[in-house]
């Protein structure tokens, strides 16, 4: 195992707090009308609530997001965004019926998406922050690499619907930070807090991949940074951790379907799902031409956040830095696990979405070895100029329709940038409490984003004590491009 280094310390509260702020306030605002995806997450919740069943029978002609099994319908989604939504739909019907009033479908979705996914997505993107600077960046720079993902790629949308991607994405990375942290600072922990926090790890890996299957990447990621990084017998921990989840996910599939290790994908209904029924569930083998569609066709990665080609830079760097060579291979193999698994898939991008939304969870681990690719001026100012580039391309999609069809093959300059010009937006905070409409509903959130960049990059400290030898050479290793010895 690598030795452990110093580390710069956490963000002091009031960064980590305003950055929460200026995230979440950017992923409730759009109010994105529901479609498939989410409506049949929510009738799922509501029936085990309203009905204590988990069939969706009495909503399946709202959704074509379902699956058929021995005389019911139920969602085709994996159970983790449901499950974890039913204490909250629980909670919000206790609160309306002691006050003697109706909980509007409209408003418990609202709180859902804010809870499920606004939420632990302005959560995830402090720990972004908090991790870059424990690797070695400054604060201005982990600070703009932290909003280039936030605000600049598919993980604003995903944030603003209650999908299970940005949800998913969150809860892994927060077990990758704690293991990295772990890793860092070994010395400072006593064995028994060693373990709780690798349970914890592996408790918010487990959960991850209860709410999107392909977050098993994760885990497998995981396990091998931890076995290589740490002492060996803390495995054990990382899998008991994962425990509940396993156990919920079994008892889902058998009270659903009558076999453990059968999954809601596997009894899609609607014929527009014919080809999930190809290999798995829709897998079959990697393909050239989807690999390409998903990282540069017209909703390709890449298309609408260019600056991330700086991630794929920096991953050779990274895996090669003697310091941080765990972290760049867990990153390398992450990202190429996705992108394998995208390629393989009948429908790379996803149907109705603005982006290849499968990769939304390895987004991350493309941001992490950005920071090491910024190594002198003039790639810095080309990641500041395409990370704004990448940030119209994407508050356009947001704000005009995340979910576009699939049959508009150029959204980018036939449908999102021409609507946007013209005002033709999505529902907005603004204009469900004033009736506002165009162009002018945008004005308080971009108000919002400059006011909370300008007071968080405020609060950042102006001077640091100086860092102890060895990890200065780590900060100058990931900051200058010279690998440390």
């Amino acid at each position: 195992p690598h030795a452990p280094r110093p580390v710069v310390p956490s963000p002091r509260r009031p960064v980590a707090l305003l950055l929460t702020l200026l995230l979440i306030g950017a992923y409730v605002y759009f109010r994105v009308p529901p479609g498939p995806n989410e409506l049949t997450r929510f009738f799922s919740i509501v029936v085990l609530v309203d009905e204590g069943v988990p069939y969706i029978d009495r909503y399946a002609g709202l959704t074509p997001d379902k699956g058929y099994h021995n005389g019911h319908y139920y969602s085709d989604k994996a159970p983790g965004t449901f499950l974890l939504g039913v204490p909250i739909y629980a909670a919000l019907r206790v609160v309306a019926s002691a006050f003697g009033l109706a909980l509007p479908p409209s408003t418990a979705l609202a709180v859902l998406q804010v809870l499920l996914a606004a939420l632990p997505s302005a959560v995830q993107g402090v720990l972004l922050f908090d991790l870059l600077r424990r690797l070695g960046s400054p604060e201005g720079r982990a600070l703009g690499l932290t909003l280039s993902f936030g605000l600049a790629t598919i993980a604003f949308p995903f944030a603003s619907m209650l999908f299970g991607h940005q949800l998913a994405s969150s809860l892994a990375f927060a077990a990758f930070a704690l293991l990295v942290r772990l890793r860092l600072r070994t010395g400072d922990y006593t064995e028994a807090a060693a373990r709780r926090r690798v349970v914890i790890s592996g408790l918010l890996a487990g959960l991850a991949t209860l709410v999107e299957y392909p977050a098993v990447i994760v885990v497998v990621a995981l396990l091998g940074y931890l076995w290589l990084t740490l002492p060996r017998r803390l495995t054990i921990p990382f899998l008991v951790g994962g425990v509940p989840s396993a156990i919920a996910l079994v008892a889902y599939n058998w009270l659903v379907f009558g076999d453990p290790f059968r999954l809601s994908y596997q009894y899609v209904s609607d014929p527009i799902w014919a080809g999930m029924r190809e290999g798995f569930v829709g897998l079959t083998y990697p393909r050239l031409s989807a690999l390409a569609e998903v990282l540069v066709g017209p909703r390709g990665l890449l298309s609408f956040s260019p600056h991330l080609v700086f991630g794929m830079i920096g991953l050779r760097r990274l895996a090669r830095d003697s310091r941080l060579r765990p972290e760049g291979w867990f990153c390398a193999f992450t990202v190429a696990a996705f992108l394998l698994l995208n390629a393989s898939y009948y429908a790379p991008i996803g149907h109705w979405s603005m982006g290849p939304r499968f990769l939304t969870i390895a987004i991350p681990y493309l941001v992490i070895p950005a920071a090491a690719a910024l190594v002198t001026q003039n790639r810095q100012m080309a990641y500041c100029a395409l990370a704004g580039l990448s940030f119209l391309f994407v508050f356009a999609g947001t704000a005009v329709d995340p979910k576009v069809r699939t049959e508009i093959v150029f959204p980018l300059v036939d449908y999102f940038l021409p609507r946007l010009i013209r005002g033709e937006v999505q529902p907005t905070l603004l204009s469900e409490a004033f009736g506002t409409t165009g162009f002018p509903t945008l004005l308080p959130l971009i108000a919002w984003l400059v006011g909370g960049i300008v007071l968080v990059w405020a609060s950042l400290p102006r001077r640091v004590a100086p860092l102890p030898a060895s990890a200065q050479a780590v900060e100058v290793g990931v900051v200058e491009g010279v690998t440390p010895v």
